[in-house]
């Protein structure tokens, strides 16, 4: 970077990023429908069970980014094709906020987690005010400290995607960058201990090692529901991972860095994680989805037994009304 750029100094965005720009829309664009239909129903809907006010913080998490990462690269590719000027100010603020919404999506994965190691372990339920807080938490690490850290210092550094660019001193992002896979490291742990649990709830409840009390189907139902969330968890982190290894990697050696197609191809995953953790939801919570289900006028068989049931009951009306029928024509005769 040139020694005589400023804050103040006009330049137009660098064309090289729009394969990456592509991609990261591509990803994070299909987000949009599945976490605005689980938010519609999570509030609207008549969802029953346990965890409904924390799936909905969690859709709320997942919508802010999938809506934010959508604006900023259709921002980003608009500039470009117009050739737009800005100063280096005006490009680096929204490219260092913006950047920090994917991860208020995959630290509101740790906040659900902590939710329901709570209630499932300890039967402690959080209250809405206590859950609003929770979910708040990672909005506040995004923007209360990370991107306060980056943009008080206004030191400046280079980025994809602005070129000159406002970027965290070195010696924070040390502290700072690793946090959000290690909470996702976190979420996965939690979720083990809380599965480890459940299937081990019988012998639990015989040593008295629990005060928790659930039925067959509430722990058919949870176990689902925590795979549901284990997914989740893990989905993020397999593509996380890479993206913190090729970090690691440049902050010891700036040549070490992966391929730019192996970049983009991952960074694409990484965003598309916003539309496969509400469809997760709606397949693993049984609660959502036979909400979601009726929202749209259709109903769920819950079991090859219920829909033996419900198809004898349907052979015998049939039959009730077929002879009915027949005995009022044999009536009528007469």
């Amino acid at each position: 970077m040139a020694s005589n750029v400023t804050l103040n100094t006009l330049i137009i965005v660098p064309p090289d990023y729009v394969p990456d720009a592509i991609w990261n829309l591509s990803g994070c664009i299909w987000g949009w429908i599945p976490n605005i239909f689980i938010l519609v129903v999570g509030i609207c809907g008549n969802v029953k069970g346990r965890f409904k006010y924390a799936i909905i913080g969690m859709s709320a998490c997942q919508l802010y980014a999938t809506i934010t990462q959508t604006i900023l690269y259709i921002t980003y590719i608009y500039v470009e094709l117009h050739q737009v000027q800005m100063t280096v100010l005006t490009c680096s603020v929204p490219r260092r906020i913006f950047q920090q919404t994917m991860n208020v999506a995959l630290l509101s994965l740790l906040m659900i987690s902590l939710d329901r190691y709570l209630a499932i372990l300890w039967s402690k339920h959080l209250t809405k005010t206590s859950l609003v807080f929770i979910f708040l938490l990672p909005a506040f690490y995004a923007h209360g400290i990370y991107n306060t850290l980056t943009l008080i210092p206004m030191q400046l550094g280079t980025s994809d995607m602005c070129g000159p660019c406002i970027k965290m001193p070195e010696a924070i992002s040390y502290y700072l960058e690793p946090i959000p896979p290690i909470c996702l490291a976190l979420a996965i742990i939690i979720n083990i201990r809380i599965l480890w649990f459940l299937f081990r709830y019988d012998k639990n409840r015989k040593s008295k090692n629990t005060a928790a009390v659930y039925t067959k189907k509430e722990l058919q139902d949870m176990k689902q529901a925590m795979i549901g969330v284990m997914l989740q968890a893990c989905i993020p982190m397999l593509f996380n991972m890479p993206q913190v290894i090729n970090l690691a990697m440049y902050n010891v050696e700036a040549q070490l860095r992966m391929s730019k197609d192996a970049w983009r191809v991952i960074n694409g995953l990484n965003y598309f994680t916003l539309f496969l953790n509400p469809c997760v939801t709606l397949l693993f919570v049984k609660q959502f989805r036979i909400a979601a289900l009726s929202f749209i006028g259709k109903h769920e068989v819950s079991s090859t037994v219920e829909a033996s049931v419900r198809s004898a009951a349907k052979s015998k009306i049939q039959s009730v009304m077929v002879f009915s029928t027949t005995t009022t024509s044999a009536t009528s005769r007469f």
